[in-house]
């Protein structure tokens, strides 16, 4: 287990929150976990994104089956645009790299730069899914102690319905 898995599942402890842990192969697209993490009935597809200046950047979690509507999602953060945020970008503000985005990278967000942007229908589910700052294993958790997470890490959040 590495150190950035170690220290999401502290958090997780310290907050009193369950999970499953399922270790599995590295997946690096929504395509490949749907085929390689079959035990987990809804997943989540997490999208970093930058506005046109590159300086408010934005951390999507929404349901994986959806399709992202980058420029629907720009219009209801009253974003003139939004693109994906570079790799370089990933890892100064998230501790992340290509294929491990998630909401646990908040983790190492100390100054709250990234806004979470939440899919107003994930709140329908009881269980999400995100890989724990690692693509090679997944923690399933109820959405409500997910949202107890998003709430101790203190990142601006905005509801949309994607």
């Amino acid at each position: 287990m590495t150190q950035n898995e170690q220290k999401v599942l502290e958090v997780l402890m310290n907050l009193g929150i369950e999970y499953r842990r399922v270790e599995h192969p590295p997946v690096y697209t929504v395509e490949e976990a749907k085929r390689i993490c079959t035990f987990v009935e809804t997943g989540c597809k997490n999208l970093f994104l930058k506005d046109n200046g590159g300086k408010n950047h934005y951390l999507v979690v929404m349901i994986d089956s959806k399709r992202a509507d980058i420029k629907a999602i720009s219009k209801q953060l009253n974003v003139s645009r939004l693109s994906f945020g570079k790799e370089e970008e990933l890892y100064s503000l998230l501790g992340l790299k290509p294929g491990e985005v998630t909401p646990f990278g908040l983790l190492n967000d100390e100054d709250r730069a990234v806004t979470v942007v939440i899919d107003d229908e994930l709140e329908n589910l009881e269980y999400v899914s995100f890989h724990p700052n690692v693509n090679t294993s997944t923690l399933i958790l109820a959405y409500r102690d997910f949202k107890r997470y998003l709430e101790w890490i203190k990142n601006k959040i905005e509801k949309i319905k994607i």
